[in-house]
């Protein structure tokens, strides 16, 4: 069984939906710069689950 074909069925919704959620929740981004920036979008885009179903906030 070839893991390829779930992990592109997964892995691209997953990441769209994270970079949606990073685009519209990017307000504690204009204190940063730099490598910090990039890292915290970074992370939003990864950790989008979390930061919506808890209270969490990347700064």
């Amino acid at each position: 069984m070839n893991l390829v074909p779930l992990a592109i069925a997964v892995g691209i919704p997953y990441l769209l939906v994270g970079l949606l959620w990073a685009v519209n929740h990017d307000d504690h981004l204009a204190a940063l710069d730099g490598g910090d920036k990039l890292f915290s979008w970074l992370g939003e885009v990864v950790a989008w689950p979390i930061l919506i179903f808890w209270d969490v906030s990347l700064r």
